[in-house]
């Protein structure tokens, strides 16, 4: 009974079943040693920079999912706007 109360509410509601929320949080830019940094500074420094890198790209994917999916709940209230209107006018 459960199973087709959540898919009724899918076929009714598509626009609730595929909204998300994304947290995207964008990385604090590491600390570049100066010209005078020694070689274990210059080794934390890499790490730091490539951690840096990873969490770039990922934050940038996430903005890219969260992007997709406002344009995707703008075209349901449009489409789903559209039904009504339609549905109004030919009812």
């Amino acid at each position: 009974m459960r199973v087709g109360v959540v898919v009724l509410g899918i076929l009714l509601f598509p626009q609730v079943a595929v909204a998300q929320s994304y947290l995207c949080t964008r990385p604090s830019k590491p600390d570049i040693p100066t010209f005078a940094a020694g070689y274990s500074s210059m080794q934390s420094a890499q790490r730091d920079v490539d951690d840096y890198l990873s969490s770039m790209k990922q934050y940038v994917e996430c903005l890219s999912n969260e992007q997709n999916d406002a344009i995707r709940e703008d075209n349901n209230v449009l489409d789903d706007w559209n039904d009504a209107v339609n549905r109004f006018n030919n009812g």
